[in-house]
């Protein structure tokens, strides 16, 4: 799964780029063993890329891109504060 990824980073100039690395959703929530081996194949192609996890579930990301579509897209503090408005609501609904 990552060598394929791993070679369209062969195609983006960013050897020398300091740059985040977002990981998302539950499967990085166990062993770090998968991070580990994304990092074992990206570093080679990117090796400033920094692996942050998400702090927010998946689906907000859709929800915000689906605003965007709609005509709806909120910029900075308005953004930001929808994000956590929503990524809290869906964890707070999995509670339940």
């Amino acid at each position: 799964m990552y060598s394929i990824q791993a070679k369209k980073l062969k195609d983006f100039p960013i050897e020398n780029e300091d740059f985040d690395l977002v990981l998302i959703g539950s499967m990085f929530d166990g062993s770090p063993l998968l991070t580990e081996e994304m990092q074992n194949t990206v570093y080679p192609f990117a090796p400033k890329a920094q692996f942050i996890r998400a702090e927010e579930p998946p689906v907000v990301g859709g929800l915000m891109l689906g605003m965007d579509a709609a005509g709806n897209k909120l910029e900075g503090n308005a953004r930001i504060e929808m994000i956590k408005k929503l990524g809290s609501g869906i964890r707070d609904k999995g509670k339940a």
